[in-house]
């Protein structure tokens, strides 16, 4: 693994930038995806943004299209995510253990990728989910001193979740039916279950609801809460107090009111970045580009054609 993880988390805290990375399985956690992308994540931005902070969730389960998964190359940008995400790193684990990463033949064609990861070739071997590859390479197969810079939390769904008020009303009715899958893939969710409540328990909890704030152990609310601590701890540079006590005021409180200039700087950077930020999907229009700018491009003469009664410009 050659990237740089305390460099990137360094960068993104200067720029004042919460990148975090969700990982979940697609089909079995799409009510929990909504719920996180329409109410839990909204407010923690709006929420942010009076922090002076850009939060950014980052979830690939809407991104990535079927023709990026056949060609292979979905691997390739999961990893540059959670590493562009550091130090945030959230995953969701259902009832499923999620769809297999592409044979070694579909990878083939990126030498680059597969040389900077070598892992993948253990991922590949052992069958590993995406989910599990994302864990992987998000946290667990991190070195100690990388590991030691990230905040990253697992969320396990209770098996007696209940889903409310999500936009897809027909996800409630089905949210509690067992998941098809053969035993092998059952057994291996339950490994990693087993493994990251055993490895990480303080950085594991059961969610009990999906839509019912009220519940303390409602989705909303445990995210929610972890983020804030985050927040509080990185970017403001306070240990986060005791759960009674840590509410967004609390952050407000340590914050510097900005200044009317402070606040136009603070959206012109944001802007800034917006515009900054160009992602190329497909490994092979890199070799496109590359030999459009390595090319020799004629830059357009201009005459000015005195005899025109219009003085016109001829290109």
């Amino acid at each position: 693994m050659s990237v740089d993880v305390k460099k990137i988390a360094e960068e993104n805290i200067k720029n004042r930038v919460a990148r975090v990375f969700v990982s979940s399985t697609f089909n079995d956690l799409k009510a929990e995806r909504i719920y996180l992308s329409e109410s839990v994540f909204p407010d923690i931005k709006r929420r942010c943004k009076r922090l002076g902070i850009e939060f950014v969730p980052i979830d690939l389960r809407w991104g990535i299209s079927d023709a990026q998964a056949k060609r292979g190359d979905t691997l390739e940008r999961i990893f540059s995510e959670i590493d562009n995400s550091r130090p945030f790193f959230i995953c969701l684990l259902g009832e499923s253990y999620g769809s297999r990463l592409p044979s070694a033949n579909q990878l083939f064609g990126n030498t680059d990728f597969l040389n900077n990861h070598l892992e993948v070739w253990g991922y590949i071997n052992g069958n590993l989910s995406f989910t599990e590859a994302e864990v992987r390479h998000g946290v667990v197969d991190l070195d100690p001193s990388s590991r030691a810079v990230i905040n990253f939390h697992f969320w396990i769904r209770s098996e007696n979740v209940k889903i409310l008020n999500v936009s897809d009303k027909t996800i409630g009715k089905s949210a509690n039916s067992p998941v098809k899958q053969n035993a092998n893939d059952w057994r291996r969710l339950q490994d990693l279950k087993t493994y990251v409540k055993k490895k990480w328990g303080s950085e594991c909890d059961e969610y009990a609801s999906v839509g019912d704030k009220n519940n303390e152990k409602d989705l909303y609310n445990l995210v929610n809460k972890e983020i804030l601590k985050w927040i509080i701890k990185r970017f403001l540079g306070k240990e986060p107090p005791e759960d009674k006590d840590l509410t967004w005021e609390y952050a407000y409180d340590l914050h510097k009111k900005p200044t009317w200039l402070d606040s136009q700087d603070f959206e012109q950077g944001f802007f800034e970045q917006s515009r900054q930020r160009l992602f190329v999907p497909y490994t092979p229009h890199y070799e496109i580009l590359n030999n459009f700018i390595d090319s020799t491009v004629v830059a357009p003469s201009i005459e000015n054609d005195e005899a025109s009664p219009n003085n016109a410009a001829k290109t």
